[in-house]
């Protein structure tokens, strides 16, 4: 199971590359393996000479590494820590500095609900994580986790109409409720971050009515969905 998961992580991580979300060694993916671990990319490495042993696992509980290999985990994972945590249904999580979501990020902006794309994943815009404060930089990490996971709560979110979220200053976080679904996630937030940056320089006037972005984001997730094969 550990084996196949670690595969999963790896796998995982190289198509953040393949997707083009991932430039040099920035990004990283993780994988939950049970209630009290998960697999992570080790900390500046190129995905694809990666192999078996050679991602992090992660304690949940401890926040500590605990199988043998000698990769520093991603700096990251404290802020992929505190989500696991607080969201037990969350089986992946992906992060990237993507062009255009990192532009949204740069300028502190949530990306607006333009469109009938957006709408058919997130229910409203995509939201944007405040600045960390000067006292927060001591655990850069850890706070960015912290301030995600005040958001999702201040904010009343639920993680299935929102599966990612930009963060002020510095780029994208994504999750799922399966394995593959966060760099999946990762791949829409870049896409209509980029659809809305294009939308904007042309001169869109609004966002799309709200009746037609209900419509369309219930007709994938409410009870009465009928879009896909049932």
């Amino acid at each position: 199971m550990y084996e196949k998961l670690e595969k999963i992580c790896i796998s995982q991580n190289i198509k953040l590359t393949e997707f083009g979300l991932s430039e040099h060694s920035f990004g990283n993916v993780s994988i939950r393996v049970n209630e009290n671990h998960f697999f992570i990319k080790p900390s500046g490495v190129n995905v694809k000479k990666l192999n078996k042993g050679s991602c992090p696992l992660i304690n949940i509980p401890t926040g500590k590494k605990v199988n043998k290999t000698n990769l520093k985990p991603s700096v990251d994972t404290p802020t992929h820590l505190e989500i696991y945590k607080k969201f037990k249904n969350i089986k992946s999580i992906s992060h990237c500095h993507s062009k255009f979501a990192t532009a949204w990020a740069q300028a502190a902006r949530p990306i607006p609900l333009l469109g009938t794309t957006h709408a058919d994943f997130w229910e409203k815009d995509i939201p944007v994580v405040k600045y960390l404060s000067r006292a927060q930089m001591k655990k850069y990490e850890f706070f960015t986790g912290k301030l995600i996971c005040e958001k999702i709560a201040d904010d009343k979110i639920n993680m299935s109409n929102c599966p990612g979220l930009l963060v002020s200053g510095h780029g994208q976080f994504a999750w799922g409720e399966n394995y593959t679904k966060a760099v999946i996630n990762s791949n829409l937030i870049e896409y209509i971050a980029h659809m809305a940056y294009a939308s904007i320089k042309i001169g869109v006037k609004s966002k799309l009515p709200k009746y037609i972005s209900k419509f369309h984001f219930d007709r994938k997730h409410s009870k009465k969905k009928y879009y896909g094969q049932n």
